[in-house]
């Protein structure tokens, strides 16, 4: 049963985008995340869960998902992985410009081989979580960010914060660029690592 028709058995359906609804950037995320060295995968914006059942899927990592837990149904995906892959997922709660600061203070050897962006979509946000994962990265971390739009001018709302944030990560020689992709007016993606 996929987690969607899990969620759905409670009487409720996820409205917002996912990466399951994009084949390509599924295979993306997938490729990325399936280095069986990985331990440790953070997400930022569990949402329904699609993105942290497929890092799950992926590899043999543990998943840590920081989300706001806005939506009603995060209860449900949080039960439908932790069924599925028992011991390899922690949810905290919270605002990540708050949480992710927290964490590193209490866990400062735990280091993720992959960060995956998908929380807070306004500049001030996004950048924030670019900063702020620094502290929870290692030279060799992958840095992934959705609804991220290089060269381009065919924006969706919820793709200009984000975008915005990671050229000023660049600019401010934060992050740096390895690859992106578009996968249809308005959704994309880029990947990289920090600067250190």
């Amino acid at each position: 049963m996929s987690i969607a028709a899990y969620i759905q058995r409670f009487g409720m359906n996820p409205i917002e985008g996912n990466s399951g609804e994009l084949p390509n950037q599924t295979l993306r995320l997938r490729h990325l995340s399936s280095n069986v060295d990985f331990k440790h995968i953070l997400e930022i914006g569990c949402n329904a869960g699609h993105s942290t059942d497929l890092f799950l899927s992926s590899s043999l990592a543990h998943v840590t998902s920081f989300d706001t837990q806005t939506n009603e149904y995060i209860a449900y995906c949080k039960q439908y992985i932790d069924l599925k892959y028992p011991t390899r997922h922690t949810l905290i709660v919270g605002d990540s410009k708050a949480t992710i600061p927290m964490y590193a203070q209490v866990y400062p050897t735990v280091k993720f081989d992959l960060i995956f962006m998908d929380g807070d979509h306004s500049f001030e946000g996004a950048l924030a979580d670019i900063i702020n994962c620094k502290q929870v990265a290692h030279e060799n971390t992958i840095l992934v960010m959705d609804d991220v739009l290089v060269n381009t001018d065919r924006h969706a709302e919820c793709t200009i914060g984000p975008t915005n944030a990671w050229h000023q990560g660049m600019v401010r020689n934060i992050v740096q660029l390895k690859g992106y992709e578009s996968y249809q007016e308005g959704r994309g993606m880029v990947w990289g690592s920090y600067v250190f």
